[in-house]
């Protein structure tokens, strides 16, 4: 961290209002070994409007590195293309406060100080010897401009200790979590706790528990930890692997007329072996021996469960509605692993083959639709259709189908 970002960071965290960058105009990284050429040399850089921070002449000659401007974050509306309805019909924090930080930084090259007259031509050639002469032995300073906002410039808002309840969590804040989360501390209270001591010791010793960047609320605690015991992948818990495994044995010996298979994912030296759940009941065989000989419906469903797994549906339209006849988890979603799910269920229903299958313009779907059932035409869905013609010619080409 930069002495000038641990600055911006103390005034954050005393000020108790946050801020967001909106304008990071770079003009040039300077380091060893860089030339100035295509650089412009400068002896002041007035008249800008706010909130560009003028550079009086003081002689000396600079090149500029940056501009960057924060806003509060109740600063104007950024967001561009969007309709003014659907601004002011959500809650927003953007309230139009004018309070800014504002940063400049340049490098200067004192040793090519003007000390006569400083007219057009001296600044001229001046300028010229200093980019022919530049070299990594050429002294060099750089200099930050900064104007801070006071408490009085912002508007439209609550400021001081009340402005730390609109205050988004920190970044160190949530690491913390997940890190307590992952140690196995679970309850909200401990957690709690522990997060109190972490920032009165580490991160900002006196800031009032009323500023929930560094004091989330027990709703904010709790939301990370589930996310983190619970959002992963299933993959990698084999703890709830072996449970599925158990719970599908006890499924096949309730119900020995349904069908369940469950492989866990597993990997070795050489192979991979990625989670497949299948799963058809008695009643769901049936519906689809009666209504799935003409026309078949595959649709891909996502963020259904805790796990990252994709899980499709066959259905088929029945004399009182569509029906889910089968239904497979897979943890990749790839070509292979949509016709492993595929060929399990085709395995359990002799003499299926159906006239029409309909799915998404998606490559993985059809792929695995056309390798399973050879003889079967396809449906896509036209609202889910590549809209580049070639794109469409070059897979018209490849298989054999129709568009809805």
């Amino acid at each position: 961290m930069t002495f000038v970002s641990f600055l911006l960071k103390l005034y954050k965290d005393l000020s108790d209002c946050k801020y967001s960058i909106c304008c990071d105009d770079i003009y040039g990284v300077f380091s060893t070994g860089l030339s100035l050429d295509g650089k412009r040399v400068r002896f002041e850089d007035e008249g800008h409007p706010s909130p560009v921070i003028n550079i009086p002449y003081e002689g000396t000659p600079f090149i500029i590195l940056n501009n960057e401007v924060y806003e509060c974050q109740h600063g104007p509306q950024r967001i561009k293309g969007q309709k003014k309805d659907v601004l002011t019909s959500k809650t927003t924090k953007k309230l139009k406060c004018p309070a800014m930080i504002r940063i400049r930084r340049i490098m200067r090259f004192p040793e090519y100080k003007i000390n006569g007259p400083s007219t057009k031509k001296a600044k001229m050639a001046l300028s010229s010897t200093l980019k022919r002469n530049f070299s990594d032995t050429t002294i060099r300073q750089l200099v930050i401009y900064a104007t801070i906002a006071s408490n009085e410039e912002h508007k439209n808002h609550a400021i001081g200790e009340n402005a730390g309840y609109c205050q988004p969590l920190d970044g160190d804040i949530i690491r913390k979590i997940k890190e307590l989360a992952e140690e196995g501390h679970r309850k909200v209270t401990s957690v709690k706790l522990l997060l109190a001591q972490y920032v009165q010791e580490h991160l900002a010793p006196g800031i009032p528990e009323t500023n929930r960047r560094f004091y989330p609320t027990s709703k904010d605690i709790r939301n990370h930890i589930y996310h983190t015991v619970v959002g992963g992948s299933m993959e990698s818990s084999e703890e709830d692997q072996m449970n599925v495994v158990k719970f599908v044995e006890e499924l096949k010996s309730l119900h020995p007329q349904d069908r369940y298979f469950f492989r866990p994912a597993s990997s070795s030296d050489d192979t991979i072996e990625p989670l497949l759940l299948v799963i058809q009941t008695e009643f769901q065989r049936q519906m689809l021996r009666r209504y799935g000989g003409e026309i078949v419906l595959m649709d891909a469903t996502y963020g259904t469960t805790r796990y990252s797994l994709p899980m499709y549906n066959l259905c088929v339209a029945s004399n009182s509605g569509y029906l889910i006849v089968g239904t497979f988890f897979i943890s990749q979603d790839t070509m292979s692993s949509v016709r492993e799910g595929l060929e399990m269920l085709k395995s359990w229903n002799a003499n299926w083959n159906p006239h029409y299958f309909m799915c998404d313009f998606d490559l993985r779907e059809v792929g695995a639709l056309e390798s399973t059932f050879k003889d079967c035409v396809l449906l896509l869905v036209r609202r889910r259709l590549p809209h580049t013609k070639h794109v469409w010619k070059n897979f018209e080409t490849a298989v054999s189908i129709r568009t809805i």
